[in-house]
């Protein structure tokens, strides 16, 4: 492995670290506000955590997995679903602003 490929596997994993607590709220429900209070940072940072845990699923998925044993099955399918509607929703308002733009 490269310097360079260690280097951003060592950033993504500070990241997965930084956002995993974040994930677990989210996970067994609360809204973004309670895991926003939890990591001290904003809502439109745990919706971004939210986007980029999407980006990186197959890693996230295993560190939750692997960090947080206690989480149940049921529990990461409602995060990864949670995250899916969102981008969804997302889209759908892009799709719709880029149809109105367009006529």
């Amino acid at each position: 492995m490269s310097t360079e490929s260690k280097a951003t596997e060592g950033k993504r994993r500070l990241t997965i670290e930084r956002v995993a607590p974040a994930l677990v709220v989210l996970a067994q429900g609360s809204y973004a506000r309670e895991a926003a209070d939890l990591a001290g940072v904003s809502v439109a940072t745990v919706l971004n955590w939210m986007d980029w845990a999407w980006k990186h699923r197959d890693e996230v998925d295993a560190y939750l997995r692997e960090s947080h044993p206690d989480l149940r099955e049921d529990r990461l399918k409602h995060l990864w679903e949670r995250i899916e509607r969102r981008r969804a929703r997302r889209q759908r308002r892009r799709d719709f602003a880029e149809w109105r733009s367009s006529g």
